[in-house]
């Protein structure tokens, strides 16, 4: 689908319990996505002539390569701005190792887990007093590599299954892959209202993020813009999720998701200002889409 609603049509249908996260490569070559809430991360790499070139039925599965595959949540790619390197993250409940921000090197075609910093490093911004188990935090969320500042990664960290926890809320945390170490930029105050997604603005200085109103339901969330330094947090949008900047810097796209929507509204993407004026319905046909902008 173009940035303005038109010329929507099939990319990729019928694979298990469904595709998750597309992510295109910056070079809009690429696109790593996953399928299923249990993985594999898949990559398709698009023809010479782009999107042009698929046909009116969208891709076959055999056109697909097979990135990594476990028994445990995988998801949330993101391209650096080198297109030969990605990070998604991996969830286990049952061998928490796993757990963190993983790499995956096109060009050697190779994944690893990033090294993530000791627990005393890990503490050094957060809340939380230093000591604290934090095996089962890293990664419990979506993530996003940094187009602006190349060794930045924005991702969401919480345990596995909080639902009865009375500590506080998720966090929004910042990864250096130069130093490897961790900035902890945002803390919800209710334990309830739960990151679900996070977007690095393309000059590296903005994140978007959606979080849950209460995530027993599961349903409504809001969109929320902060500074990487975890400065001038403000709401754009009270029901929207799964904010994606334009290339340009000056959209940011999401999906409409609420209990009670206005008539039309619901499971439609939208646009809106990063300052949060002018929002715009852009689809209206289809529902239950996710954005992801070349």
């Amino acid at each position: 689908m173009r940035p303005d609603g038109t010329d929507l049509r099939p990319f990729l249908i019928g694979q298990g319990s469904g595709l998750f996260i597309p992510a295109w490569s910056p070079d809009g070559r690429s696109i790593l996505m996953t399928v299923g809430a249990r993985g594999p991360v898949v990559l398709y790499r698009l023809p010479p002539g782009g999107v042009e070139e698929v046909g009116p039925r969208g891709i076959a599965p055999e056109d697909l390569e097979y990135v990594f595959s476990g028994d445990f949540h995988v998801g949330s790619p993101s391209w650096s701005s080198d297109p030969r390197h990605a990070v998604f993250r991996i969830l286990n409940a049952f061998d928490r190792s796993q757990n963190g921000l993983w790499r995956y090197d096109d060009e050697n075609k190779d994944v690893a887990r990033f090294r993530m910093p000791p627990q005393e490093d890990a503490c050094l911004g957060c809340i939380s007093p230093p000591g604290q188990d934090w095996s089962g935090w890293w990664s419990a969320g979506s993530t996003s590599w940094s187009p602006g500042r190349g060794n930045e990664i924005a991702y969401v960290t919480g345990p596995y299954n909080d639902l009865q926890r009375r500590d506080p809320g998720d966090r929004l945390a910042v990864y250096d892959t130069t130093t490897a170490l961790v900035r902890f930029i945002h803390q919800q105050s209710n334990p309830q209202e739960g990151i679900t997604a996070v977007s690095f603005s393309p000059d590296g200085e903005w994140i978007a993020f959606s979080a849950l109103v209460d995530r027993r339901h599961f349903v409504q969330n809001r969109v929320w813009v902060i500074r990487r330094d975890g400065s001038a947090l403000r709401m754009l949008d009270s029901h929207g999720v799964d904010p994606t900047w334009s290339p340009d810097g000056r959209v940011i796209y999401q999906l409409q998701h609420d209990y009670d929507p206005p008539e039309g509204e619901n499971g439609h993407i939208f646009s809106i200002r990063p300052d949060g004026s002018d929002r715009r319905q852009i689809t209206f046909d289809q529902e239950w889409v996710r954005p992801e902008v070349d």
